[in-house]
């Protein structure tokens, strides 16, 4: 999730006035009791050699009172299924800097959650940014509803929108930056010509939702069924990236299903159904995607910016996926009827129960897809125009706003 960080570090690293230091730092599962569980380190092994990695146990941001901590992780110990060290909350790095900066880990979605003025890395942050005005206004909204004894003054001066790193990164990124094992690259070709790659990309909310209660099963349904419409599809190469922490989830919250879930798992995998990608880079799998198909989440968000459609699976569709898909006619309808909506998520489309009343089926975005992609330019350049700094310049705006507010600080 560090692409929410990276481009401002490098912008830091270019500058010859500032010493950057980019610290990866451990994190917790938390078991099911809510104590800290088995701990996890993603280092060298995680970033290219672009990135001079600093230990995490040889930086004493104690000792050495950084003028700017940037931080991503807003949770502190309030995540029900991870958490980072105790030494990186926000509450503790607060007092050993001039200028506590924290950057969403995410995209987020023009309807902002209404408690994320009440997250410690919100709280205790000196300042946040987020990507767009209208992100900003319900970040300020929630600031003052969540914390008491604040001015409106306060909560406006505390967020700025800059914009998200997150969308440098998608797009500067392409296929050529990310070599693929062997086995992967010969899934995605058939002769000389490139397959159709489809995203599969789950996320834990849905899951969450989909797996308790009455519809406990719904969500797994919903996967097996999925692996039976691709089984025997050589057209489309499915490339299953479920969210790095769903089978932690599973594991912490739905133990029940949890063994059921890495069954699954195995299954994809010793088949070969697919390209299986538990890897920490999103944004490889974004690069090589032509479109993404699943559940509501923020990569989504990253996709139709960079010009690639989305179908969000109907999870009561399980098993009912229809196997032929609607005329180019019917396809072309629902298209032009929601582009004609000019819905926020411009290029977000959604699996219908019924595509023959209206919307579109798995089979029909597979089987029209060259007519759904002569929207990309049009639609993702409406959706990038609800972003500050879109054209790849969000880090560096960012590094020179907050290096430009410690200067100030010196001259006081």
């Amino acid at each position: 999730m560090s692409d929410c960080l990276e481009s401002i570090y490098f912008a830091a690293r270019e500058d010859p006035a500032c010493d950057a230091y980019f610290i990866p730092i451990p994190y917790y599962d938390k078991n099911g009791d809510g104590t800290a569980g088995q701990m996890h380190f993603e280092g060298a092994d995680c970033y290219s050699d672009k990135y001079e990695l600093v230990d995490w146990q040889n930086y004493d941001v104690e000792a050495r009172r950084p003028d700017i901590v940037f931080i991503m992780n807003p949770y502190d110990e309030y995540n029900y299924v991870t958490g980072v060290h105790p030494d990186f909350y926000a509450k503790r790095l607060r007092n050993f800097t001039d200028l506590l900066v924290y950057i969403p880990y995410i995209i987020h979605s023009e309807v902002v959650d209404s408690v994320v003025g009440s997250l410690p890395g919100v709280t205790y942050a000196h300042k946040v940014i987020v990507q767009s005005e209208n992100v900003r206004r319900q970040y300020i909204d929630s600031i003052l509803q969540q914390i008491q004894g604040i001015t409106r003054t306060y909560a406006e001066e505390k967020v700025a929108a800059l914009g998200s790193p997150k969308t440098d990164k998608i797009t500067a990124c392409k296929k050529t930056d990310y070599p693929l094992p062997e086995s992967w690259r010969n899934l995605l070709y058939s002769g000389n010509s490139e397959k159709m790659v489809l995203l599969y990309n789950l996320s834990i909310e849905t899951a969450l939702s989909y797996s308790r209660g009455e519809s406990c099963d719904g969500y797994l349904n919903k996967i097996r069924s999925i692996f039976r419409y691709f089984e025997n599809r050589r057209d489309v190469v499915l490339w299953w990236r479920p969210h790095p922490l769903l089978e932690q989830t599973f594991r912490s919250m739905r133990p029940r299903l949890y063994g059921e879930y890495r069954r699954m798992v195995e299954y994809f995998r010793e088949n070969r159904l697919g390209i299986y990608d538990d890897s920490a880079d999103m944004d490889r799998a974004v690069a090589y995607a032509d479109a993404c198909y699943g559940d509501e989440s923020s990569v989504n968000l990253l996709l139709q910016f960079a010009g690639k459609p989305v179908l969000i699976q109907n999870i009561h569709n399980a098993g009912r996926e229809p196997a032929v898909p609607e005329d180019e006619e019917q396809v072309r309808n629902a298209m032009d009827k929601f582009v004609a909506r000019q819905h926020y998520n411009s290029y977000i489309l959604y699996e219908a129960r019924d595509a023959a009343e209206g919307g579109f089926s798995l089979a029909g975005f597979i089987r029209h897809f060259d007519l759904i992609k002569e929207r990309s330019g049009e639609q993702s350049a409406k959706y990038r125009q609800r972003y500050t700094n879109a054209d790849g310049t969000a880090g560096q705006r960012i590094y020179e706003y907050t290096s430009s507010i410690v200067r100030s600080m010196d001259n006081e």
